[in-house]
């Protein structure tokens, strides 16, 4: 491979794009431009095993195209927890500086969001605060864009349509979550 573009784009690949172009070059300056290194390094974070893309969670049919890259930093997240998530973050996130609470809201939603749930309005997340959903997609670097509120089918409470845009790649999602 002959110049850096290459060899991020051959990292990414590597990852099945479950790597934000900014871990990899990341992983690439760290390793000093050395490619093996940086496979080296990725594969320290669960991206890679082997030299092959490592993931054991089920991607739904229906789910939007960035659903797998969201599934992939949950899964480490939830492997290694938010303090060894945050060394190789890339953005330094989770935010040290949370509470106990915020972490607790962060797990409860990101296992639902493996369970399938927050990109549908008929599968919304549930039992999460407006914050602890925000500082959640936050550590998936992801930022709000725009937010309306509904009743929820059951009436039984509030149901936030969020549009959110990764800070990095501008990919979009749209979430929603149940609040009571």
């Amino acid at each position: 491979m002959e110049n850096r573009k290459e060899m991020l784009q051959e990292l990414r690949k590597l990852t099945n794009y479950t790597a934000s172009l900014s871990e990899c070059m990341s992983a690439f300056d760290k390793a000093d431009g050395n490619i093996e290194k940086a496979k080296d390094i990725l594969a320290g974070s669960g991206y890679i095993d082997n030299g092959k893309f490592r993931f054991d969670v089920d991607v739904p049919n229906d789910a939007p195209s960035v659903w797998t890259y969201i599934l992939a930093k949950i899964n480490l997240y939830l492997k290694h927890g938010p303090d060894v998530y945050r060394k190789s973050d890339a953005l330094g996130m989770p935010n040290e500086e949370w509470d106990e609470e915020t972490f607790q809201e962060i797990e409860s939603c990101f296992r639902q969001f493996l369970g399938g749930r927050g990109y549908s309005r008929n599968n919304p997340v549930r039992n999460v605060s407006v914050g602890g959903f925000y500082a959640a997609t936050e550590t998936l670097h992801f930022q709000i864009v725009e937010q309306t509120g509904c009743m929820s089918g059951d009436g039984n409470g509030i149901l936030d349509v969020m549009q959110f845009e990764h800070v990095v790649d501008k990919r979009t999602i749209k979430f929603f979550n149940s609040v009571s």
